[in-house]
Formats: structure tokens, C-alpha cells, sequence
């Protein structure tokens, strides 16, 4: 297509490449699908009448309305177990839909997935106040439930198009970019749905206003992101030409589930999934501070592709690099912050850091699976995700028997369980995880060149080893030769 008709020609003569509207849509489709989930989340405090809740006097509390005045609960006569029920109930459709839309996504289309499940979830956004108002409680959970399962589309959907799509050195920026979304999408969904709820005074305002976000998202998505460089009709054909030089080619193949399984790279992932939803399930469920996770992510992985491309790292060290960063930092830090006392500057400060450093995370697990398989990457990001499930439903659990009275004391327990979660589960990956492509993601015509590749890569790496090796000890002998010759004169 020529530069002059490309809808996304900037006034400059610009083009934005097309990689990068794909990766934005992701992240863009991230943030409405945590924007729908959210909704009831943060409506709820207008629909059932304000209850007691257990709270310890240790540290003096000040209460804060928003906008200056308290918002006061409904008419809705939900029982303290049926708001739980109905809270929890999109945890158990996400967890069920995982692995069918990962398979989806992979074996079909990764872009009519994405808008199939997005749409659906819109369609439910502006469905929910009529739910609400005229069917019972347990309607409102079955509904939550099945918008957890069109939901659970969005993360390998993401998977499968950006696997499509983004090169290996641009992997770690992109796939942080996109993968991270989550905390961006915490912050606006929590953020913009009060601001519509406290406005307009009227709570519906918010389901109806991000179901019109995910009507946008759609018609953008349908005009702007297609499966692969090959399908896009508004691509340029630079960018068409490096994506075909640099990516690997993809092909359709049947689903190896006993290789899968019995892979130790995949078990590392979906080990290292369950510690770090289990903090990642703490910060989003009990305290609110959580942006700047996302900004970390994209400064984390532009090192890592940076350290790649230009610095020859090792890919497989780097990735564990960046989990190791984004495992034990955020757990230190959650520790450290109960035994500042009742300093809130402190505790701010503590959690602060432990949201930053939780960055690191999605420029190395996360986009792992990308490493180890192109042909299966929804797949292994649905089966990944539905073992990071297991955290969401043990978090809330943990906290309210370990904690139950608010004590700082209790929390203390808390923080150390969480420490011991990721430090375990991190070894665990440490020593499992790879970040090399497996034989089984390679169609059986390609697979003796697929080898030969591996073993001419394998001893360019030595050689580079070597040639390390001889200039350092050239560097020595150098040196040595220098003292020599200054202690003579």
C-alpha cells in the first residue's frame, strides 16, 4: 500500500508501523475487559446498604469521603455471603473459559477471539443494570460467571497476536507493554467508574459507559488488527518485508498435549504463574496504588531487548534476570512495610517500591512463552492463567483467616506467607524455565532443518565464547607485559 492512503499517516509523512497499533489494541482491550469486570466491583457500594466491618485500632484511622461526601449503599438486601458469591463468581468463569480460548485462538483466529469474547463482555456491560434490577442475586453470579468466560479470551488472544506479530528484540518491550496492562487497566477501570458513578449520581452510568468503551474498541479492532503481516491490508511493505524477514513462520498444527505436559519449560511457567498471581492478587485486591507497574514493565523490557539485540545477553538469563527482579523485590518490600508501624509516609513509600519493582516480571515470565513456542502461544498462556486462578481464589481466603481482626500483627503472618510463595516459586522456575523454541512447536517437514539450525547456533555461540575468552586473556597478557616493561624503567 502506498504512504499516501494509509489511514495512520501522521501530517509529518510518519507512519505508525502496524506491529505497534496491534500491540496497542491489546492493551487497549485489556483495560475495557478489567473496566467491565471492575464495574460491579466499585457499584456495589451504591447498590447494598453499608454494613460494619471489622477494623483494629492499633494505628488512628481518618475517613476520607470522595468528593467530599460519603456515598451510601442501596436497596439491594445482598448478604455479606451473596456480595462474595457474586464477586467471586467472575474468577470461576475465567478459570473455566482459559483453555478453550486459548485453543481457539491458536487453531482459528486470534483476532475474531478477541472480538468474540470483547463483544460479548460489552454486550453483558450494558445487560448488567437490567440484571440487577429485575433478577435475583444468584442471576447477577450467573451472570459474572459468563462474563468470566468470555473474558478469559483476552490474555491468549494478546498471546496468540503479538507471537503473529512482534519480532524476538522487540518481544520484551511489546509483550511488557501489552501483558502489564492489567495494572493500567486496575487504575482506569476503578478510577473511571467511580468518577461516572459520583457524578452522574447514577449507577448504571458505568456499565453503560464501558460498554460504549468496548463498542469502540471493537470497530478498532475489526479495522485495524488482523492475524498476521500477511492478512493486513494497511501494512506497509517495509514493515511487511522485516516482519517476514525476522519472524518465524507459522504453521497449523495439532495440538501436542502429552509433549505440552511433559515439557519442564511449560511446568516452570505455570509453577511460576501461581507464585506470582498470588502477589499480584494481594496488590490488586488490598491496596490501591498500582500504575506505575505498568510503566516499570516498559522500561524493563526496552533493557532487556536493548541487552539482546545490541549487547548479545543470553535470552534465557535475561528473562530470569527480569523474574527474579519481579518476584523477590515486590516481596521484600511487602514485608518491610508492616514493621514501619503506623507510619503511613513509610508504608506508602514501601508499597510504592514493591509496585515498581513488580515490573521486571512482564519483560521476563510473562512473554516466556513466546521463547519456548510460536505455533501453541494461546494455548500455553490459557493452561498458564488458568493455574495463576488457583491464586485468586486462595488470596482473599488466606487474608481473611490469617487476618481477620486487621492487626498489624496478622499482617505480618500475611507478608511472610506471601515471601515464601514467591521465593519458592521462583526457584522453581529459575532452575526449570528455558527460553529456547521446542521441537514439538515445529511442523515435521521443517524439523532436520529446525536441528540444523539449533547445532550451527549452538557453535557460533561457542565460538563467541572463545573469542571471549582469547581477548580477555589478550587483555591480561597485555597488561602484564605493561607492569613488566614500568617496573624495568
Amino acid at each position: 500500500m502506498g504512504k499516501g492512503c494509509h489511514p495512520l499517516s501522521c501530517a509529518c509523512g510518519y507512519v505508525v508501523p502496524m506491529r505497534f497499533v496491534v500491540a496497542s489494541f491489546c492493551v487497549f482491550g485489556i483495560v475495557v475487559g478489567y473496566g467491565q469486570r471492575q464495574c460491579l466491583n466499585v457499584a456495589i457500594t451504591r447498590l447494598v446498604p453499608p454494613s460494619a466491618k471489622n477494623y483494629s485500632n492499633e494505628c488512628p484511622r481518618t475517613n476520607h469521603s470522595l468528593y467530599g461526601e460519603e456515598i451510601g449503599g442501596g436497596h439491594f438486601l445482598w448478604s455479606e455471603q451473596a456480595q462474595g458469591y457474586i464477586l467471586a463468581s467472575f474468577f470461576m468463569g475465567y478459570f473455566i473459559g482459559q483453555v478453550p480460548a486459548g485453543i481457539t485462538a491458536d487453531l482459528l483466529s486470534g483476532r475474531y477471539t478477541y472480538l468474540a469474547g470483547v463483544g460479548m463482555s460489552t454486550l453483558l456491560s450494558a445487560l448488567f443494570p437490567i440484571i440487577i434490577w429485575y433478577l435475583p442475586w444468584y442471576c447477577v453470579c450467573a451472570g459474572r460467571t459468563l462474563m468470566g468466560i468470555v473474558q478469559a479470551v483476552t490474555y491468549p488472544s494478546t498471546g496468540t497476536l503479538l507471537a503473529h506479530w512482534i519480532p524476538p528484540y522487540e518481544r520484551a518491550t511489546l509483550g511488557a507493554f501489552s501483558f502489564a496492562a492489567n495494572s493500567l487497566g486496575t487504575v482506569l477501570g476503578n478510577l473511571l467508574t467511580g468518577m461516572c458513578i459520583s457524578y452522574t449520581r447514577y449507577w448504571p452510568t458505568a456499565f453503560y459507559f464501558w460498554g460504549l468503551v468496548g463498542i469502540i474498541w471493537c470497530v478498532g479492532v475489526f479495522t485495524f488488527v488482523h492475524d498476521s503481516p500477511d492478512k493486513h491490508p494497511y501494512i506497509m511493505q517495509e514493515e511487511k518485508e522485516l516482519l517476514k524477514r525476522d519472524m518465524i513462520r507459522h504453521s497449523k498444527l495439532k495440538v501436542p498435549w502429552k509433549k505440552l505436559f511433559s515439557d519442564h519449560g511449560i511446568w516452570a511457567l505455570i509453577i511460576g504463574q501461581i507464585g506470582h498471581d498470588f502477589t499480584l492478587y494481594f496488590i490488586v485486591t488490598n491496596m490501591p496504588k498500582y500504575f506505575r507497574l505498568w510503566l516499570s514493565s516498559i522500561v524493563s523490557g526496552k533493557i532487556c531487548d536493548y541487552g539482546i539485540k545490541c549487547k548479545d545477553w543470553n535470552v534465557n538469563w535475561c528473562r530470569k534476570a527480569a523474574t527474579f527482579v519481579g518476584y523477590i523485590c515486590p516481596s521484600v518490600a511487602l514485608v518491610l512495610m508492616v514493621y514501619v508501624g503506623c507510619s503511613a509516609p513509610l508504608a506508602v513509600t514501601c508499597f510504592a517500591f514493591a509496585c515498581f519493582s513488580k515490573g521486571p516480571h512482564y519483560a521476563g515470565f510473562r512473554i516466556n512463552h513466546m521463547d519456548i513456542t510460536i505455533n501453541f502461544s494461546g494455548i500455553v498462556t490459557s493452561i498458564v492463567n488458568t493455574s495463576g486462578c488457583i491464586s485468586g481464589f486462595l488470596c482473599p481466603i488466606i487474608v481473611s483467616r490469617v487476618a481477620p481482626n486487621n492487626r498489624i500483627s496478622e499482617w505480618k503472618y500475611v507478608m511472610w506467607i506471601i515471601f515464601g510463595f514467591a521465593t519458592v516459586f521462583t526457584s522453581y522456575y529459575f532452575v526449570m524455565g528455558r527460553a529456547k523454541r521446542v521441537e514439538w512447536d515445529v511442523p515435521e517437514n521443517e524439523l532436520e532443518e529446525f536441528r540444523e539450525y539449533k547445532r550451527k547456533h549452538e557453535e557460533e555461540k561457542k565460538l563467541k565464547k572463545e573469542r571471549k575468552k582469547a581477548k580477555k586473556e589478550e587483555r591480561k597478557r597485555k597488561k602484564e607485559e605493561g607492569k613488566a616493561t614500568t617496573s624495568k624503567d
